[in-house]
């Protein structure tokens, strides 16, 4: 969601760092509400001539086609025969139209962040080519005051209603065509009943956001209006505020068998959402052409991948030998071939021709237990390396990750003094620690997983366990966990040199090659605190979450929580975020009630807040206003929520659960705006969804469980200062035929990350001129008005056939928070009145 924000005044910025941006006014804010979410993997593409009808733009998945026309659109929820004309609904009422009611207007949508992509068409005897796509498709002012936006995401369509300060609620009326009925579920979902089963859209969660950045959640209700038509009401009124609305719900389902099963990892790609875990039942679903189809006996581990949308089973495989083995963790590599790493007690654990160690080590510890790295083809069909690694001791492997050259990064611990390391590693003899646990060990395989790149250890005399990482761009390799030795090896300048109680959590980094410590740090306060997340941020800060049974945690001023609120075993969750080489804390919280809390999952979202989840015994978890979910559902819920890493704030956080026993491990974040969240639940009434892979509950209630997946969508706050972003100060003069060109710019403005600016509707194959500026003189030009002025640069350019232009860019790095920019084009347009169109100016202010 697009939330813009009014440009500050602030120092000029030197004209050299603009230049690095683009060298290859005043908006109003947004008040948005939400809307339905449908199944699809889109692009919106203008129609150009290549389709019969009156629709304006077209955007499809397979046999679902949405399609956009001036007064509404299509949405075809099941695959259906092709319709020339859209406004048409036959069939079997598996196609909705909704309609802008109460409204005069007919406003043409227009495209958003365009692709650098081309389509074409050979269709009638002719050619249509050079067709462009888009990430977004806006209508504007369809209500005094209000704008639709349209986004596209991996699995899910989205819309949102955007009002201007002092737009009315009230005055939003959608007529949907081709449902049964309409109706407001007890929870506040709107049903929108077809021949196929309902469409349900979750109830709004809205909250405002106030000019300093301060959020204030508000009640935000669906309502019918009669005549198959429905709005919206805000019964506190909006008071002239943007505001976000966040998290939505968008599909939940078990996944197991009869037995015992644990979802303990996830990870999200193009292809759908990948997990990893165990099981201890025969009858656990696998696919058809699966690696494994056969449970090999006691507890095999098992990977799985669902569809986007949640509703199929893409493919499930066992993996294991005759004993017990646990996936503990799982991503995907840079050819779509998925990694997993955990342990396995399988002296035939299976094992690749070439592996570095195709030997089961044994074990004396509970678990008897070597680690394992394994990579399955992308269709998970077939094994393409797996290795044992460990020594004679126990060996766990917790976490894995994959760097740009295709090398395996694996972390976890070992007991044993043989674990293989490598000449020039930082440490290779073992520390000590009791027989289960020992010292932690970090490790690198090469990309066939013959040849051990590096490995180590790390600890001291006491136990050490590492639970996440990730891995950089550099191929370093991050690692968060505990330790209990006092002379665990910290750094000089770390942030914390002293173990401060029985146990603390750490932080650490070692390069690739493993041979030296980059920093280490203690983390903690005078109780037993462990690590057991890790997110990266891209200023190169990190975020680390986990437990806390210390009173005296090192939280900061103005965090979420400041106080320890309780515990027996666990104690709090904390949220952490460290400046970059941990030599600082930029952010640190509590986040727990009165019983025990645990944080397990943690990543950065696309508009750079953190999202978190794990699990709580606590009935008083703190959850500010609206959640989804804002009861304790039985002993243990799982829970998600959103921070603020500047500051530590809560945006946002519920509870999610059944009746019994809920725990989520797993987190991942898609660059689209979707949380997937994994665990264990043994609630027969845990909150699936209609239309998901698995509604039913195949365990005992209270006693044996199923894994479970969840996907939320989250509404991105686009203007705040984490997630700055392109904002429209409109002044754009006429070309040819009365078109307004149009300018608009996508991609974030953090720190050397990409994005495009975008030029539409100006005059085919025309001169152009990308004109820039760190101020806005608003200097007559032609009839018309030159924003970037006085000017510092000109890009001297040319449309494409249609009229259109992409400009890629790499925000720069040096650009000081608060600074501003002001790009417009001009393009010579013979049909202009003064022979040439000017676009919309826009803006960017760097967060």
């Amino acid at each position: 969601m697009d939330i813009q924000t009014s440009p500050c005044s602030r120092p000029l910025l030197p004209q050299r760092a603009w230049r690095s941006l683009l060298l290859p006014g005043l908006a109003a804010a947004f008040v948005c509400v939400p809307a339905a979410v449908v199944p699809a993997q889109l692009a919106f593409v203008p129609n150009r001539g290549q389709w019969e009808g009156p629709a304006l733009f077209r955007a499809e998945r397979g046999e679902q086609t949405a399609w956009f026309l001036a007064d509404g659109f299509v949405l075809a929820l099941e695959p259906r025969p092709e319709h020339t004309d859209p406004t048409e609904l036959t069939g079997r009422g598996v196609a909705l139209r909704l309609s802008f009611a109460d409204t005069t207007r007919g406003p043409a949508p227009r495209g958003e962040g365009r692709r650098l992509e081309r389509r074409n068409w050979f269709t009638a005897g002719r050619a249509i080519t050079e067709v462009p796509a888009f990430d977004a498709l806006r209508y504007r002012d369809v209500w005094p005051g209000v704008d639709i936006a349209l986004h596209a995401g991996d699995d899910a369509l989205e819309y949102d209603l955007c009002l201007q300060p002092g737009a009315d609620v009230s005055a939003i009326a959608l007529r949907c065509e081709g449902a049964l009925a309409l109706e407001l579920d007890d929870d506040g979902a709107l049903l929108l009943h077809t021949e196929l089963g309902p469409l349900r859209q979750p109830a709004p969660r809205t909250w405002l956001v106030h000019e300093d950045g301060g959020r204030e959640e508000v009640v935000c209700m669906y309502r019918l209006l009669g005549g198959n038509r429905f709005g919206f009401e805000m019964p506190g009124g909006t008071a002239g505020l943007a505001a976000v609305i966040d998290p939505v719900l968008q599909w939940a389902s078990y996944l197991g068998g009869t037995s015992l099963e644990y979802v303990y990892a996830v990870t999200c790609s193009e292809a759908g959402l990948t997990v990893a875990g165990a099981t201890s039942v025969s009858n656990f679903p696998t696919t058809t052409g699966a690696y494994d189809k056969s449970w090999n006996g006691q507890q095999d581990a098992f990977v799985s991948r669902l569809a986007a949308d949640g509703s199929t089973l893409i493919y499930s495989t066992f993996l294991g030998g005759s004993k017990d083995e646990e996936a503990r963790a799982v991503t995907i590599d840079g050819q779509g071939g998925i990694v997993i790493a955990g342990w396995t007690s399988s002296a035939n654990f299976p094992t690749s021709a070439t592996a570095f160690d195709k030997s089961w080590g044994g074990g004396t510890g509970t678990l008897h237990s070597d680690a394992f790295v394994t990579r399955l083809s992308p269709t998970g069909t077939a094994l393409v390396f797996s290795t044992y690694l460990g020594g004679t001791k126990e060996d766990f492997a917790s976490c894995v990750g994959v760097d740009g050259a295709g090398r395996v990064h694996v972390a976890g611990k070992t007991s044993s003094a043989d674990f293989p390391t490598t000449t020039g590693a930082f440490d290779r003899t073992h520390n000590g620690g009791s027989n289960d646990v020992g010292d932690a060990f970090v490790a690198c395989l090469q990309p066939d997983g013959a040849v051990l790149y590096s490995s180590s250890f790390l600890g001291g005399a006491g136990d050490e366990f590492i639970n996440a990482l990730f891995v950089g761009d550099d191929s370093s390799t991050t690692v968060a966990g505990w330790t209990s030795s006092a002379g665990f090896p910290t750094t000089p300048g770390a942030l914390d040199t002293v173990l401060g109680g029985t146990s603390d959590a750490f932080v650490a980094r070692l390069p690739a090659d493993g041979a030296t410590l980059s920093f280490s740090s203690f983390l903690g306060g005078s109780g037993d605190d462990n690590a057991l997340a890790l997110a990266a941020g891209s200023d190169g800060s990190f975020s680390v979450a986990g437990t806390t049974l210390s009173t005296d945690f090192p939280v900061t001023s103005g965090a979420m929580q400041q106080a320890w609120h309780g515990g027996t075993y666990f104690g709090d969750a904390f949220v952490v975020t460290l400046e970059a080489g941990a030599t600082a804390v930029r952010s640190a919280s509590y986040f727990g009630g009165a019983g025990d809390d645990v944080a397990t999952g943690l990543g950065f979202t696309p508009d750079g807040t953190l999202a978190l989840c794990g699990w709580t015994q606590s009935a008083d978890l703190p959850l500010g206003e609206a959640p989804m979910d804002a009861s304790l559902g039985g002993t243990t819920d799982a829970f998600f929520a959103r921070t603020d890493p500047a500051d530590g704030t809560l945006m946002s956080a519920t509870y999610f659960g059944g009746p019994s026993q809920d725990k989520a491990y797993g987190l991942a974040l898609g660059q689209d705006g979707l949380a997937a969240m994994a665990g264990y639940t043994n609630s027969a009434a845990f909150p699936v969804t209609s239309g998901s892979y698995d509604t039913h509950f195949d365990g005992f209630e209270g006693l044996v469980g199923d894994g479970f997946i969840a996907q939320f969508a989250l509404e991105l706050d686009s203007g705040s200062a984490a997630t700055a972003t392109w904002v429209d100060a409109g002044f754009a003069l006429a070309g040819q035929a009365g078109k307004m060109p149009a300018l608009s710019g996508t991609g974030s403005l953090a720190p050397l990350s990409p994005g495009t600016v975008n030029l539409e509707n100006a005059a085919p194959s025309a001169l152009t001129l990308v004109i820039s500026s760190s101020v806005a003189g608003y200097l007559p030009v032609k009839g018309g008005t030159l924003v970037p002025y006085p000017i510092f640069n000109i890009l001297v350019l040319g449309t494409d056939p249609i009229g259109g232009l992409v400009i890629p860019y790499t925000w720069p790095a040096q650009v000081p928070s608060g600074q501003t920019l002001y790009v417009q084009a001009w393009v010579l347009d013979a049909g202009a009145v003064f022979g040439a169109a000017a676009s919309n100016a826009i803006v960017a202010t760097a967060p």
